[in-house]
């Protein structure tokens, strides 16, 4: 038997209800003793139950027990004059009323307060799970980020349209990498960093594009943890040679740094 089919098929709500037959019943009966799954999806559907019948259960009005007093008091004051004048035996009766009435009231306000605890712990409940979806919307938000911000990098790393360009390390930072894609008809610039040790706070790595020998700068990389692994830089229209460099904190004009990676186009 498949259980997840069984169980959308509805019977189940309906055997909470009480609504399947008596066939059903020990069908249902014997399953829950074979299967947990049943048993807690049964299990779910009354406490699902119990939740809707807290949350719309109807509050009596609040002059509701003023009413039945003055109600009964004014019964009980008419009733006892005219029994006492003419029959004495019976007031009996009516002092029970009276008490009766006064039990009920009393009851009625025990239920009120009873209910407006329920309505709190409610709440409450409701607070939590509020906070509950906010973390769970706050998580999805983070991954949908991180798909888009996935799906764009894939874009550019496959597209025709941009030129690949592998920066190797230099001198004594060998094992420094990295990749450049150049879109030439839209100067668009793109770096990936593959491995480039962590500058300190007061430096920063640069991009630089080369031609006939003259850099200009591309932009600073991010090297923070949570940055993207692919770079959009600045647009650049002719280049020969892209290369990095480690500058101050901010840039510079020109490169002064000591240089990690270089590559051809």
């Amino acid at each position: 038997m498949n259980i997840a089919e069984y169980i959308q098929t509805g019977i189940l709500e309906n055997y909470v209800l009480g609504l399947t037959t008596p066939d059903e019943n020990r069908e249902i009966e014997k399953l829950v003793s074979q299967h947990p799954e049943i048993r807690s999806e049964i299990e779910s559907i009354e406490h699902a139950l119990e939740e809707y019948a807290r949350v719309y259960s109807v509050e009596p009005p609040s002059y509701l027990k003023k009413k039945i007093l003055a109600s009964v008091k004014g019964a009980d004051i008419r009733q006892q004059a005219k029994v006492i004048e003419l029959y004495p035996k019976q007031s009996r009766y009516w002092s029970f009323a009276a008490v009766a009435a006064i039990l009920v009231a009393v009851t009625l306000g025990i239920l009120l307060v009873s209910q407006k605890r329920r309505n709190s712990d409610l709440e409450k409940q409701i607070a939590g799970m509020s906070k509950s979806n906010l973390s769970y919307i706050a998580m999805l938000d983070s991954l949908t980020h991180v798909y888009n911000q996935s799906t764009q990098e894939l874009a550019v790393l496959m597209s025709k349209e941009n030129r690949m360009v592998c920066m190797m390390g230099v001198g004594k930072n060998i094992n420094a990498l990295a990749h450049v894609f150049w879109n030439k008809d839209k100067k668009e610039v793109f770096l990936e960093v593959n491995n480039l040790p962590q500058p300190s706070d007061t430096m920063q790595y640069q991009l630089w594009a080369i031609k006939d020998g003259k850099p200009v700068s591309a932009g600073l990389v991010s090297m923070l943890p949570d940055s993207v692994t692919v770079q959009k830089m600045e647009n650049v229209s002719e280049v020969q040679q892209f290369a990095i460099t480690l500058e101050k904190s901010g840039g510079s004009d020109s490169p002064k740094g000591e240089m990690y990676v270089l590559g051809k186009i």
